[in-house]
C-alpha cells in the first residue's frame, strides 16, 4: 500500500509522458531521446542534468547559471516553468532577465556578507530602502524638535516618535548602495571601410557532398554600422553562420577536428577564459565583431562592461545570444534562423519574447506538477 501511494505521488502512468515533454522543450527531438548520453555534444550534455531536475521536481532545487546552454525558446519555457515552482528555489544565474522573470527574493553576496532583498532583480534597488529610510528619520527629528516641548498630546507623539526612531537605529539602517567592482571594456578604432564589407549572396553549405543542407540560399550584407543578433532555436545552425563568415572551419580538412580545434587554458575559471577570449579578440583590432554565446560564465557586471563596450565599438557586430538583456542593449536588428533560412524580425527582441511567450501557450499546457519531495 505504501509503495502504490508513493506512485501515485509521483504520477508513475505519466512519467514517460513528462520525461518527453521536457526533453523535448529543452531541444531533444524525439530521435535524439533515443541516443546515448555519450553521443551528445557537450552542451546538449549539460541539460540533461536539467531535465532530470525538473522531471524530479524536488522539495529544493538548486540551479547554478541554467541559461548557459538552452536557447531562447528553452530559456523562456524554463522562465515560464519555474515561476510555477511551489518549493524552494535557489538560483545563481547572470542573466538579468531571467532573474526578473523567476525570482521573488535577491540575495547579495558582497564583503563576504549575505544581505537579502524582497522582489526580482529589478526591484532590488538598495538605494531606494536607504532614501526612504533617511527622508523617515529627518521627518521624525523635525517633529521631535518642534513638538517634543508642546502640549502633552503633542509631547506623547513626539516621544512616541523617538521611541520609533530608537527602534529603526538599534534595528540597523540600510547602507548606502556601493557598487561592485566594475570592468571596461575597449574595442580599439578599426578605420572605415567602404560598403558591403561582406556580402553573402546564394551561399548554401553542407558538411559533406552527400550530407543535408546545413543553410540553404543565404543573402545578406554587412557593413560597419550593422548590429545584428541571430535567434533561433537549436539546430538553427546559428553558430555555424558565424563560423562560415569567420571561415574558421576551414582548417577540417587539413585533419585538425573535433577537440583539436581548440585549444585549453589551464589554471583558469571558465568566467576567466571567457575574459581571455574577448582580451584577444580586441587585441585583434577588427572591423567586425562575431560573438558566439559570449555571456556564458560571465557576471552580470562584466556583460554590462562588454555591452558598453560593443556599443562603443566603430565597428559591425553579429551576435549569437540567449541573453534577451544583452541583445536589447546592443543589436539593432534581430534576425531569425529557422527552416534553413533567415529572415529579419520587424520588432525588437522584447517583442520576439512575446512571441515566444505566446507560442508557449498555444504549444501544450503546463507540465503536472507534483506538491512532494522525491
Amino acid at each position: 500500500v505504501e509503495l502504490y501511494e508513493h506512485l501515485e505521488e509521483l504520477d508513475a502512468d505519466k512519467a514517460e509522458m513528462r520525461a518527453s515533454q521536457i526533453l523535448h522543450r529543452l531541444g531533444f527531438i524525439p530521435a535524439m531521446q533515443c541516443k546515448k548520453l555519450k553521443d551528445f555534444s557537450g552542451g546538449c550534455r549539460m541539460r540533461v542534468p536539467l531535465a532530470r531536475a525538473l522531471f524530479i521536481w524536488p522539495f529544493m532545487l538548486l540551479l547554478d547559471e541554467t541559461t548557459n546552454h538552452p536557447d531562447l525558446d528553452d530559456c523562456m519555457w524554463l522562465e515560464e516553468e519555474l515561476k510555477t515552482f511551489q518549493h524552494i528555489l535557489v538560483l545563481a544565474s547572470h542573466s538579468q532577465d531571467f532573474l526578473n522573470g523567476v525570482c521573488t527574493n535577491i540575495i547579495h553576496m558582497h564583503n563576504k556578507k549575505l544581505k537579502y532583498y524582497m522582489g526580482n532583480y529589478d526591484q532590488y534597488n538598495q538605494m531606494k530602502r536607504f532614501h526612504w529610510e533617511q527622508d523617515q528619520i529627518a521627518h521624525m527629528k523635525n517633529y521631535i524638535a518642534r513638538f517634543g516641548h508642546g502640549s502633552a498630546k503633542l509631547a506623547w507623539q513626539a516621544q512616541s516618535k523617538e521611541k520609533m526612531l530608537q527602534k529603526m537605529m538599534s534595528s540597523g539602517l540600510t547602507e548606502r548602495v556601493v557598487s561592485d567592482k566594475t570592468l571596461s571594456f575597449y574595442f580599439p578604432p578599426c578605420g572605415k571601410n567602404p560598403p558591403p564589407v561582406i556580402m553573402v549572396q546564394n551561399v548554401s553549405f553542407k558538411y559533406t557532398k552527400d550530407g543535408p543542407c546545413i543553410c540553404n540560399d543565404l543573402e545578406f550584407g554587412i557593413d560597419l554600422d550593422t548590429r545584428v543578433a541571430l535567434v533561433g532555436p537549436h539546430g538553427a545552425r546559428k553558430s555555424t553562420v558565424l563560423k562560415l563568415l569567420t571561415r574558421e572551419k576551414i582548417i577540417g580538412p587539413y585533419g585538425l577536428t573535433g577537440k583539436q580545434q581548440v585549444s585549453p587554458i589551464q589554471n583558469l575559471s571558465d568566467g576567466q577564459k571567457c575574459q581571455v577570449c574577448l582580451a584577444w579578440l580586441a587585441w585583434q583590432n577588427p572591423h567586425m565583431l562575431f560573438l558566439d554565446e559570449p555571456t556564458n560564465h560571465l557576471d552580470i557586471e562584466t556583460i554590462n562592461a562588454l555591452a558598453d563596450a560593443i556599443n562603443g565599438f566603430e565597428g559591425s557586430m553579429m551576435l549569437v545570444s540567449h541573453d534577451f538583456r544583452l541583445i536589447q542593449q546592443v543589436a539593432q536588428e534581430i534576425w531569425v534562423c529557422e527552416k534553413q533560412t533567415i529572415t529579419k524580425w520587424p520588432g525588437d527582441i522584447l517583442a520576439y519574447k512575446l512571441l515566444l511567450k505566446s507560442k508557449l501557450v498555444d504549444e501544450e499546457p503546463q507540465l503536472t506538477k507534483r506538491t512532494h519531495s522525491v
